[in-house]
């Protein structure tokens, strides 16, 4: 699964393969957000500034096996300085969102704890999709 939420777990973005057969960087590559981003489709265009420096590409936090795009940050693979050090700890503190949304969704949504029981990969997808709109439609409330 790929998955973009925010601080307060609303989910922005939720892409489904087959489980168990694709890898991290195999999902990356079937990506419908990634190949949006690549060809300036997605975001809309919302320009911020960070240190001073223009931005329109968000910034999408991945562990160190991802390539190097300009819109992902990984974490320092060896951090030497205190502020490379600071900037990972800060990062890791970031992700857990994601980790802590998978454990809301599973704790609010049995279903989600095994999918594979619908047994056909239309289904799994649907009980995803499903998973996913109705976990938002509580967090809006």
């Amino acid at each position: 699964m790929e998955t973009i939420c925010d601080e307060d777990l609303y989910i922005h973005h939720f892409f489904f393969g087959a489980p168990g057969s694709l890898n991290d960087l195999n999902v990356l590559d079937i990506s419908p957000l990634s190949s949006d981003v690549c060809a300036r489709v997605w975001p809309p265009s919302c320009p911020f500034s960070i240190n001073g420096r223009p931005r329109i590409i968000p910034y999408y936090l991945v562990d160190g096996i991802y390539p190097k795009y300009p819109f992902f940050v990984a974490p320092y693979p060896i951090p030497v300085t205190s502020v490379e050090q600071a900037f990972n700890r800060l990062q890791e503190a970031v992700r857990k969102d994601v980790e802590r949304l998978y454990a809301v969704m599973t704790a609010r949504f049995h279903v989600a704890l095994r999918p594979a029981r619908a047994f056909y990969m239309a289904n799994i997808a649907t009980t995803a999709r499903a998973v996913a709109i109705m976990h938002n439609m509580i967090t809006v409330t």
